[in-house]
């Protein structure tokens, strides 16, 4: 966990929601989402994800790009002996050439869910970011969500390295942040969580803040 104060080096994933028919070839990798944030990409707020590089103490950062390539970051930390770190663990963006996909990496999410029904056949799944839990259900964490129950699936379109405190207000907004019109203020969700009246980018370092401290 780094807190915002820390500024710590940060993936910024892009991605595109896409239906499981859609999977062109990709790798498959899991990617935890908060309830709010799933709901925010539902919604089709939330286009973007910042999660924590963990460093290793004495790396240099070199900014020589902005974007993977392959799934290597072009903007490289290095050990003082020249060797590129680290490689990006939710996998490499998809690209074209010559107007043919080249399969990257879609990010398949946990989510908090629950299983309906002890009969397993079939098995039906109901989620917090849009179902009412029943009688007898239990939630259970996202960490434990197997691929099956899978309901979104998440095209990586770029990823970059940036400081936690480079985020503009439009990076923001692409976080899930949105204007609140009844209310007068930007927010993650509809209960007002992390508002802030004037600044989406402070919304989003109170969102941050609720997740890493």
């Amino acid at each position: 966990m780094k807190s915002w104060d820390d500024n710590p080096y940060v993936w910024v994933v892009k991605f595109e929601r896409i239906e499981k028919k859609q999977i062109a070839g990709e790798k498959l990798k899991p990617i935890l989402f908060s309830t709010e944030m799933v709901q925010a990409i539902l919604a089709g707020r939330k286009t973007e994800t910042r999660r924590v590089i963990n460093v290793e103490k004495g790396m240099e950062y070199r900014s020589k790009a902005n974007s993977l390539t392959s799934d290597r970051v072009t903007a490289h930390f290095y050990d003082g002996y020249d060797h590129a770190y680290p490689k990006c663990p939710y996998g490499k963006p998809s690209c074209t050439v010559r107007d043919m996909l080249v399969p990257g990496t879609v990010l398949w999410v946990r989510e908090t869910w629950a299983l309906l029904s002890d009969d397993p056949y079939p098995t039906q799944y109901i989620y917090a970011a849009t179902d009412q839990k029943t009688p007898g259900t239990k939630w259970q964490p996202s960490i434990f969500m197997p691929k099956e129950a899978c309901r979104i699936f998440l095209r990586i379109k770029e990823i970059s390295v940036r400081r936690l405190h480079d985020i503009t207000p439009e990076a923001a907004q692409s976080e899930g942040v949105f204007w609140h019109e009844a209310a007068e203020g930007y927010t993650t969700d509809m209960d007002l969580r992390n508002f802030h009246g004037s600044d989406p980018v402070i919304s989003f370092q109170k969102l941050w803040q609720s997740i890493n401290g």
